[in-house]
Parts: C-alpha cells; sequence; structure tokens
C-alpha cells in the first residue's frame, strides 16, 4: 500500500494545522520531510514535525524497485545519478530569473517612480527572495537539501506478526495452524519474544531493512528465516515454521574463503561434493564468499555475488554464511572508484543480496550466533564488531537459557597465530595495522575482541568459528572456568604457503552429542 502523506502549517491559510494538504507522492519506501515547522501525517498519523524542505528515498529499496520493473523507482534512481547536474540547471535557472525578475522589476518602477525606482526594486526583489528562500528552504541547505538523502529524521515503523507451525507449509495461516511463543525475533537492534498466541509485535526505524527470527531448536523455517522490511509505517511479516526431530547427536561443517569466481566455481563444487557425501546437519561458511567487491565496480561485484548465489542455490542442506572483507562493496575507492552514496555500498550490497550480516538459530541444544567482524574506516576495512551489533549480540544472549552453549561463527577471527607465522607486513593492500580514531591495533584480528568475548562468556562458550587467514588453526588457551577453543578453517579456495608451510584446502567436519562438540575432522578438499 502506497504512503498517504499529508502536511499542514505554514503555507496553510489558517496557520498552523490548517490548510495546506497535500499527499507528496504514492510511494511505499519513501522518507519524507516537508516545509519548516509543518505538521507531518502518515497514513492519517502524526509522524512529526519537519524541520526542512525535501524528498529522500532508501537507495538500496529505490534500486530494489527498479529491478521489479517500478517505473517511479527508475526515474528517482535517474535523478539521484544525475544529480549534480540537476542541482547545476536549477541553480542556473533560479539564476536566470532572480536576474530577468530584477531587470523587469526595475524597468517597471523606473517607469513608475523615476531613479527613485531602482531603490525600490532592490528593497521589492530582496524582499521577494528572502520570502523564497524563507519558505522552501529555511532552515536546510536550500536546494541541496531536496537532493540530500538520508539526511532527515527516519520515521519510525511498527513491525508486527505472528510465528506459527505451518503443517501444510503452504506459507499461509490456516484456522488450526498452532502458535509458536517464545520465539526470538529481531530488526538486528531490538529483539523481542512471541507470545501465546504466536503473536509478536517490535518498532524501528525506516533505515533497518531487515528482520528475522532466530530458528529455535525442533524447528525449520518455511521459506527464508529473514525479509526484507519497505518503510512503510505500519508492516505485517509472519514466519511459518515447520517441526523437526529434536537431536542430541549431529554434525555440522565448517568452511571459509570460497573467493568465488569463473576460475574457481570447481572448488565451491567440490565443497558440495563434501556435503552431499557427509551429510552434515547445516553447512556455516565464514565469509568471502566472492572473489572481490572491495576494489570492482559494480557490474563485476555483481557478478561473483550472482555467481555464489547460482552455486548455493538448491544445496543439499541448510546453509548459513556471513560476510567477510570481500564481500564489502567499493570501500576502496581509488581502485572501484564507486560513489559512497552508490545504494549498495560497502555492506548494502551482501544486504541486498544474503540478508542479515548477523543473526543466530539454534539446533541441537546449542546456540550458534552469525556475527559480522568486518568493519571500515574510509577505504580500508579491519576487525571490529561495531556498537550497534554489540547491543544486538547483549540482547540476543540474554534471551538464551544460562546454561545453554553458544557458538559463534565470523569472518575476522578473535584469536589467531597465523598474522605472527606470516610476519609484520607495513605495507601492501591489507598491512598488519591500521590506526582508527587516533588509535592503532593489529588489522586481521577483532579489535574489540574484549568486550565481544565477555557478552559471549556470559554463557558456555565452547567454540569461536573463524576464517580470513586461509589455513586450519586450532588454539586453546587454559583458563578457569569454561573453556573456550580457536578455530579457523582453511580456504575452500585453495591452499596457502606460510613460514614454509603449505596449508593445504579443506573443511572442518564437526561432531556433536549432547552439546558437547569435538575437536573437529579436517577434510582436504583435494
Amino acid at each position: 500500500m502506497a504512503d498517504k502523506l499529508a502536511i499542514s502549517g505554514m503555507l496553510g491559510k489558517g496557520g498552523p494545522g490548517t490548510g495546506l494538504r497535500t499527499k507528496f507522492m504514492d510511494f511505499p519506501s519513501a522518507v519524507y520531510s516537508m516545509h519548516p515547522y509543518d505538521k507531518v501525517t502518515r497514513n492519517g498519523k502524526t509522524i512529526g514535525i519537519s524541520t526542512w524542505v525535501g524528498y529522500s528515498a532508501n537507495e538500496g529499496r529505490m534500486l530494489t524497485l527498479e529491478q521489479k520493473g517500478d517505473k517511479r523507482a527508475r526515474i528517482v534512481n535517474q535523478v539521484r545519478a544525475k544529480k549534480e547536474k540537476m542541482i547545476g540547471a536549477l541553480l542556473l535557472g533560479n539564476n536566470l530569473v532572480n536576474i530577468s525578475a530584477s531587470a523587469l522589476a526595475t524597468n517597471v518602477l523606473i517607469t513608475l517612480f523615476g531613479d527613485a525606482g531602482v531603490v525600490y526594486a532592490t528593497i521589492v526583489m530582496t524582499a521577494f527572495i528572502l520570502i523564497f528562500l524563507i519558505l522552501f528552504a529555511f532552515p536546510g541547505p536550500g536546494l541541496l537539501a531536496v537532493f540530500a538523502v538520508e539526511q532527515g529524521a527516519l520515521p519510525e515503523i511498527r513491525i508486527r506478526g505472528t510465528v506459527y507451525l505451518d503443517q501444510n507449509e503452504n506459507g499461509r495461516r490456516e484456522p488450526s495452524e498452532p502458535a509458536v511463543n517464545a520465539a526470538v525475533l529481531s530488526n538486528q537492534s531490538e529483539v523481542v519474544l512471541s507470545d501465546e498466541k504466536g503473536e509478536y509485535s517490535l518498532t524501528g526505524s525506516a533505515e533497518q531493512q531487515i528482520i528475522f527470527i532466530s530458528v529455535p531448536d525442533g524447528h525449520a523455517p518455511v521459506g527464508p528465516f529473514w525479509r526484507q522490511l519497505t518503510s512503510e509505517s505500519d508492516q505485517v511479516v509472519d514466519f511459518p515454521l515447520k517441526k523437526r526431530a529434536t537431536v542430541t547427536e549431529f554434525e555440522f561443517i565448517h568452511a571459509s574463503d570460497t573467493h568465488i569466481q569463473e576460475d574457481s566455481i570447481k572448488r565451491t563444487r567440490k565443497l558440495r561434493e563434501v556435503v552431499k557425501t557427509t551429510k552434515p546437519a547445516f553447512v556455516l561458511i565464514t565469509g568471502d564468499l566472492v572473489h572481490d567487491a572491495l576494489r570492482v565496480k559494480e557490474e563485476e561485484a555483481r557478478k561473483y555475488y550472482d555467481l555464489f548465489q547460482r552455486e548455493t542455490k538448491d544445496w543439499p542442506t541448510p546453509l548459513y554464511t556471513v560476510p567477510g572483507n570481500h564481500e564489502i562493496f567499493g570501500i576502496e575507492r581509488h581502485l572501484s572508484l564507486v560513489d559512497p552514496k552508490h545504494p549498495l555500498y560497502g555492506k548494502k550490497m551482501y544486504l541486498h543480496y544474503f540478508g542479515p550480516n548477523y543473526y543466530s538459530f539454534t539446533y541441537g541444544g546449542i546456540h550458534f550466533v552469525g556475527l559480522d567482524s568486518v568493519d571500515y574506516d574510509d577505504l580500508w576495512y579491519y576487525g571490529h564488531i561495531d556498537a550497534k551489533q554489540l547491543e544486538w549480540l547483549k540482547k540476543d544472549i540474554a534471551a538464551t537459557p544460562s546454561d545453554q552453549p553458544v557458538v559463534s561463527f565470523n569472518h575476522i577471527p578473535f584469536a589467531t597465530a597465523a598474522e605472527f607465522l606470516s610476519g609484520f607486513m607495513d605495507t601492501g593492500t591489507a598491512p598488519t595495522l591500521i590506526t582508527v580514531n587516533g588509535k592503532t591495533t593489529f588489522r586481521h584480528v577483532v579489535s574489540n575482541a574484549e568486550e565481544v568475548l565477555t557478552e559471549l562468556r556470559k554463557r558456555p562458550f565452547p567454540l569461536a568459528l573463524g576464517g580470513h587467514m586461509h589455513l586450519r588453526e586450532a588454539l586453546e588457551y587454559e583458563t578457569d572456568g569454561n573453556k573456550t577453543r580457536f578455530h579457523q578453517a582453511a580456504a575452500v579456495l585453495g591452499p596457502r604457503s606460510i613460514a614454509g608451510f603449505k596449508t593445504p584446502s579443506g573443511v572442518t567436519l564437526y561432531k556433536v552429542r549432547n552439546k558437547v562438540i569435538d575437536d573437529g575432522t579436517f577434510i582436504p578438499l583435494n
């Protein structure tokens, strides 16, 4: 349903609260801001008081809508792509009108009042231009505000829905299908539980693009476990589940660094063959799924993303992924030449293709937490869990039983010795150190690992899985209390030579029995 947006205020005949009512645009995925100090209503509900003139559209959603054939979204994207030319044309036109109007006013007033007409014309035109600026630009940055993207306060949106057992797996709830209570849902910020009727509700801003269900033990999703959100103020998103046996013994595979491209498809296909043979409950791939999106243009990055999506379609088992540094689109702008305002810039391409970059699910009594451990500062990526994600993690862990084991999986690891074997590097595309906000830290481990591990260790935390290093690694420290092992997977892409060793390509198969995870069996991909 398209938004019905209205404003009332300064332009109304009776002052604030009366007068002009306008439907700005029938657009389901837009963010609006109006004339200064106007009351803004959306679908009949007051959403705030405007502070500047403008229209802002969520870039990622506009691109998605255009791909679905929406002509209006195509127009918005075309204007956005050429906004500098548009602004220049408008400013040129504005100057032309101002000069022409001033010349005309001067001519008329000189005819009427003689030489004094020059003074009157100056006063009249100055007043006219000031009034125009107050009505249509103040207090924002004038015409530039019309084209400023995501600068205004985003409206609050409400998401609600039902979690239920979809017994016939048709994606629609029948009257006889029971609710699922105490299911955990999140928009990657808030975390809520479904009630006894299976119903949930949470609020957020339009910048939050995804909602997901943390699939509970003994269940599987009917369709994807996540949904793409629009910016409509009230959205209904249901999550159908199906029952599966609750197990105490199972196996899963940890793989990493497929770096898929045409020349390396056979490596990902070898992984598929191993999965078909071993028949694990699920597969985790900890990032660097694609060859590279950091340093290339959109067309090439999409080619790799599309290829990974095609090769993993109809995967033999459930497949869970998290992003690596090579999934971050365009940030090395000196090489990619990608504008930071591109709608898929940074993490947005991953979200567009694969959904949430951090999430959780529970299987066989163990809570698995996928994290996005790759952050970036200007042109450079580094290991870091951002503040928003850390707050989500606290809430997600708090929603689990106090004795439930937790396993994390992410790309850049919390702990590794591989950096010391490979030696210190202060040059090249990925040096050892990085300085962010005046603080220098190691680049290829999670720089704020202490605060992240503190949250994870509020529960039994037997295993932290990582990738990035292109070698199979197992670290364990003698500690008081519950021990945590730090395991990195070898690269699916191929072997690595390091410090005189040649480490083979492969994956790790873990066996779980009564919530106890073994040390894993390495399976080479020869």
